[in-house]
């Protein structure tokens, strides 16, 4: 039997990865505080949702959309993941 997952209002068609500029408006603030503290020229920070874990009791619940903010370096190697909790 297939899960569904909760897909927040207004997100149903962004669930491509993407490049986001750093001070893009969508970006959290929390996460745009802890990308600034890497950041250099060159780097990049990427939006990628995923889908939690199932949730509830007993794990029987539907998964939820996450969004991952990956920031990677001039060279392309990740350097870190961050989430809005």
């Amino acid at each position: 039997m297939a899960r569904t997952i909760n897909i927040p209002s207004g997100q149903e068609h962004d669930l491509d990865d993407r490049q986001v500029d750093i001070f893009d408006p969508e970006v959290p603030a929390n996460i745009l505080a802890a990308a600034l503290e890497y950041w250099q020229p060159g780097y990049s920070l990427w939006r990628c949702p995923s889908y939690s874990g199932p949730r509830g009791l007993f794990g029987l619940g539907s998964p939820q959309l996450v969004i991952e903010w990956w920031l990677f370096d001039a060279d392309g190697e990740l350097i870190d993941v961050f989430w809005d909790e």
